[in-house]
Parts: structure tokens; sequence; C-alpha cells
């Protein structure tokens, strides 16, 4: 009980760093002291911060393996940036594109683990990865999707 505690306490404090870094990156910016170049290294390192985040809360809080974390990651992200892509790219749609893209991945989620998380060993991490594998062959071989998002060349 304590070690759960303290990893998913871990996990949370390490998400509220992450967003103050990214509110104080966007006040750099904003003021003209960042370098566009510096500003998306640290965008391209707090992206993968955040995914580490994920990663550490589904191996440290629930001890399950997971294979097709990536695949979470990527509906999200297509999701939030087709939100803000539509809307204009304005703060605020940015933010509302942020919460599209996380209720998104949220959903599928929850549809795709409601069978899965029945499973255990190593034959969740199977699932997972066919999960993952399934995203990505109907990412690349969609023609709609191909042509709206890009496939897995991204937008």
């Amino acid at each position: 009980m304590q070690k759960t505690y303290r990893a998913s306490a871990t996990a949370v404090a390490s998400a509220i760093l992450v967003v103050a870094l990214y509110i104080v990156l966007w006040l750099l910016r904003r003021q003209g002291i960042m370098t566009t170049y510096w500003g998306m290294i640290l965008d391209l390192a707090l992206i993968t911060t955040t995914s580490a985040i994920g990663l550490s809360l589904i191996y440290g809080f629930t001890g399950q393996f997971s294979l097709g974390h990536a695949a979470f990651y990527g509906i999200g992200a297509y999701v939030a940036a087709y939100v803000t892509k539509a809307y204009g790219a304005t703060t605020l749609n940015f933010a509302l594109g942020l919460l599209a893209g996380a209720a998104a991945a949220a959903l599928v989620a929850f549809l795709i683990g409601l069978p899965i998380l029945r499973l255990r060993s190593d034959y969740l991490g199977i699932a997972t990865l066919g999960f993952g594998v399934i995203v990505k062959v109907f990412m690349d071989n969609s023609d709609k999707l191909s042509k709206l998002l890009g496939g897995s060349m991204g937008m």
C-alpha cells in the first residue's frame, strides 16, 4: 500500500512539474527570450517526459506490463492536433485540443481495457502489443484517415 502511494504521488508531482515547465517555456517564448530552436528542443523533451510519466504510472502504479502505450499516446496526439488545427491554433483552442486528445485516449483505453485487463503476465503484454500494431496498420492503410491526418507520417 505504501509503495503504491509513493509511486502515484511521484507521478502526480512529475506531471505538475512538466506543466509548470511548459508554462515557463511558453512565457519565455512569448517574451522573445528563447529562440525557436531551443523552444522546439524543449517541447520535444517535455512531450517525451509526459510519455515517460504515463509509462511510470502503468509500470509503477499498477505493476502491469504494457507494450501498447504508444498507440494511446498517438490517438491522443492525433485528436489534439486535429482539434487544434480545425479550430485555429490559439492558446484556448490548444487547451481544448489537449483535453479532447486526453478524453479520446482515455475513452479508447477504457474500451480496450475492459477485455484486455482480464489477462495477466505475458498475455497482457502481447495483447497490448497487438493493439499498438492494429492502430499503426489502421493509420497507415486507412485512405480517408491518411488524407485527413497524414497517416503515420503525421500532420
